[in-house]
C-alpha cells in the first residue's frame, strides 16, 4: 500500500481534462448516536449528467444497534488536485441497494447519487457497459481515484491527501457478481468507476471498485444485467438515464 520502486500508481496531472474529470471525490457526513459527526471519503464516476456511481459502503453505516444510517450530506468534488478545488455539487437524493442496508453483502456493494448540479452535463461522464464472461476476462481496465493517503508519511501521521491517481491492469477472475484484478489501490478510493476506453474513445464503466485483498486481489461489483438494469430504474427516477 505504500509507495515503492514498484508502485504502479500515477498521479493524475490533469485532472480537470476528459477522461479524468467524470471521476471525483465524494464526501459524506454521518450523524451516528453517542459518537456525533463521522466523516467518510470515496471516489464517484459520473454515469448522467446529474448522476455518479460509487460505492454503497460510502453512503451506509450501521448503528451499534444494527439500524442503517444514511449520510447527513454528500459533496461530490470534480477535478480537485491538491489545492486546486476544482467543481463541487451537493447531492440531492441517494439510491443503494436494498440487500446492501439489510445485510451489507458485498455483491450487492454499489448506488447512485443524484446532484444539485448536472456536473456531466458541462464536464462529460462515463455510460454503463455489460460485457459477458468472455469479454471480461484479461479486459484491459484502469481506475482513477483519491487514495486517502498515498505515501508511508502520509500514513504515518495521517496525512489525507487530495491528488488523483490512476492504475491499469487486467480483470484476472470473473464471476457472476464479482471482478477481481491486480490493480493497486488503497483506501478512499472505493466506489471508482472500474473503467475502459472503447474505439471512439468514451469511457464504459464495467464496474464499482469496493474492495482490496492481499490475497485475492483487488475487487469490484461487476456490472452484471441485473444490477445495469435496477442503476438505469433509479437514474430513470431521477430524471436520467447513463445514455444522456
Amino acid at each position: 500500500m505504500f509507495d515503492s520502486l514498484f508502485d504502479k500508481r500515477i498521479k493524475v496531472k490533469n485532472t480537470q481534462e476528459f477522461p479524468w474529470v467524470v471521476h471525483g471525490l465524494v464526501t459524506t457526513s454521518f450523524d451516528v448516536p453517542g459518537r456525533g459527526e463521522v466523516l467518510s471519503r470515496g471516489t464517484g464516476t459520473l454515469i448522467s449528467p446529474e448522476c455518479f456511481l460509487t460505492a454503497a459502503h460510502c453512503l451506509h453505516l450501521k448503528s451499534p444497534d444494527g439500524e442503517s444510517i444514511f449520510p447527513s450530506s454528500i459533496k461530490f468534488y470534480s477535478g480537485i488536485k491538491g489545492l486546486v478545488p476544482g467543481i463541487e455539487s451537493d447531492a440531492i437524493d441517494s439510491y443503494i441497494h436494498p440487500s446492501y442496508t439489510e445485510e451489507e453483502d458485498h455483491i450487492f456493494d454499489f448506488g447512485v447519487v443524484h446532484l444539485e448540479k448536472p456536473l456531466g452535463k458541462i464536464l462529460g461522464h462515463a455510460t454503463l457497459r455489460v460485457l459477458d464472461h468472455e469479454d471480461l476476462q484479461g479486459q484491459r481496465i484502469t481506475i482513477a481515484g483519491y487514495p486517502a493517503q498515498k505515501s508511508f508519511f502520509d500514513y504515518l501521521f495521517r496525512t489525507p491527501t487530495y491528488d488523483m491517481y490512476e492504475m491499469s491492469g487486467d480483470i484476472k477472475v470473473v464471476d457472476p457478481n464479482i471482478l477481481l484484478y491486480d490493480v493497486d489501490t488503497s483506501a478512499g478510493q472505493s466506489g471508482a468507476g472500474v473503467c475502459s476506453l472503447n474505439e471512439d474513445g468514451m469511457i464504459e464503466c464495467l464496474g464499482i471498485h469496493t474492495t482490496g485483498s492481499k490475497l485475492r486481489g483487488n475487487g469490484a461489483v461487476r456490472l452484471n444485467q441485473s444490477n445495469y438494469e435496477l442503476i438505469n430504474e433509479w437514474l430513470h427516477k431521477f430524471g436520467q438515464s447513463d445514455e444522456s
